[in-house]
C-alpha cells in the first residue's frame, strides 16, 4: 500500500514538474492580449490621423483657390496661375509634374504615405497576434504575409521618402521568418521572444526615421506658414487698403491660417510621439509574452494619440458645421 502511494506521489510529482515545464516553455500560454491591443492602437492611429489630415487637406485646397483667384488680379500674378498647369516627364506618358505643387496635394502625398505606412505596421502586430494565437497558421501563411508585410513597408516608407538608400527595409527579416518557423513547429515562448528580439533593431529604425520624417514635415509646414502669413500680413500694413472691410478681411484670413498651422502641428506632434513610443510597444510585446501583468504603457499611448486625433476631427468638423 505504502509503495502504491509512493508511486502515487512520484506521478503527481512528475505531473507537476511536467506542467511547470510546459508553461515556461510551450507557446499556448502565451499572452494574446498585447498583441491584440497593439493592433487596435495602431488602428485607431490610423483612422484618427487620416479623418484629421483629411479635413485639413479640404481646408488648405479652398484656402488655395482663393489666394490664386486673388492673385490673378495683381499684375505680378501670372506665375501663380501659370504653376496651376501640369507638365510632364520626357518619355514618360503616366508622369505629371507641376513647378510647385500646392500645400494641399503634397498633403494629399504624405496622407497617403502615412496611411500606408500605419497599414504595414497593423499588418505587422496583425501578423505577430497570428503567431501568439492557440490557432496555427502554417509556414506556407507565414512566409506569404511576411512577404506581403515587407513589401507594404518599402513602398510606405517611398511615398513618404524616410528610404535615404536602395536598402530593402524589411519588418520581417529573413532570419526572423526562419525563427518563426521553428516557433510554429515546436510552439515554445523562447522562440517567439527570438523572433520579437530579431525584429527590435529594425523597429528601432524604422522609428526613427519616421520621427525624422515628421520632423521634417514639421519645418516644411513652418516655411509655408511663414510664407503665407507673411502675404497675409502685408496687407495690414501702413499704406495698404484702408477700407475696414478689407481689412477685416486679411485679419480673417490670418486667424484662419493660424488655426490651421496649430491644428496641423498637433498632428505631427501626435504622430512623433506615437512613432517614437513604438520601439517601447514592441518591447512590452516580448514582456507580455511571459508576463500576464506586464505594463502595456506605451501600446496605450499610441492609442490615446490615435483617440486624440479621432477628437481633433470632430472639433474640426463641429467648427466647420457651424460656420
Amino acid at each position: 500500500m505504502k509503495s502504491a502511494n509512493r508511486r502515487l506521489t512520484l506521478f503527481r510529482v512528475a505531473a507537476l514538474l511536467l506542467a511547470a515545464v510546459l508553461a515556461g516553455g510551450c507557446s499556448t500560454t502565451v499572452q494574446h492580449s498585447g498583441f491584440s491591443q497593439l493592433t487596435s492602437a495602431m488602428q485607431e492611429l490610423r483612422e484618427g490621423t487620416d479623418r484629421a489630415i483629411k479635413h485639413n487637406e479640404e481646408i488648405s485646397r479652398e484656402r488655395f483657390i482663393l489666394e490664386v483667384a486673388e492673385a490673378s488680379l495683381r499684375d505680378n500674378g501670372a506665375n501663380a496661375v501659370t504653376n496651376l498647369l501640369i507638365g510632364s516627364k520626357p518619355g514618360e506618358p503616366f508622369s505629371w509634374k507641376m513647378d510647385e505643387l500646392p500645400l494641399f496635394m503634397a498633403s494629399r502625398r504624405f496622407r497617403a504615405g502615412v496611411y500606408a505606412l500605419n497599414s504595414a505596421l497593423i499588418a505587422y502586430s496583425e501578423l505577430l497576434s497570428s503567431l501568439a494565437s492557440p490557432e496555427l497558421i502554417s509556414t506556407a501563411e507565414l512566409e506569404a504575409e511576411a512577404q506581403d508585410l515587407n513589401a507594404k513597408l518599402r513602398a510606405a516608407v517611398d511615398m513618404l521618402g524616410v528610404n535615404s538608400s536602395n536598402e530593402k527595409l524589411a519588418l520581417f527579416s529573413t532570419t526572423a521568418i526562419e525563427m518563426a518557423r521553428a516557433y510554429l513547429e515546436r510552439r515554445r515562448r523562447s522562440q517567439l521572444r527570438k523572433v520579437l528580439d530579431e525584429n527590435q533593431p529594425l523597429i528601432d529604425q524604422l522609428a526613427g526615421r519616421l520621427q525624422n520624417a515628421m520632423g521634417i514635415a514639421a519645418r516644411s509646414l513652418r516655411q509655408d506658414y511663414e510664407e503665407r502669413s507673411q502675404r497675409l500680413a502685408e496687407d495690414l500694413l501702413p499704406g495698404s487698403s484702408t477700407a475696414l472691410s478689407d481689412r477685416t478681411k486679411a485679419v480673417r484670413r490670418l486667424v484662419d491660417l493660424d488655426e490651421t498651422y496649430i491644428r496641423d502641428l498637433a498632428i505631427l506632434e501626435a504622430l512623433n510621439a506615437s512613432y517614437g513610443a513604438l520601439p517601447a510597444a514592441h518591447r512590452e510585446l516580448r514582456r507580455a509574452i511571459v508576463e500576464p501583468g506586464a505594463s502595456l504603457a506605451s501600446i496605450e499611448g499610441i492609442l490615446e494619440n490615435g483617440k486624440r486625433l479621432s477628437q481633433l476631427y470632430e472639433k474640426l468638423k463641429a467648427d466647420g458645421d457651424k460656420q
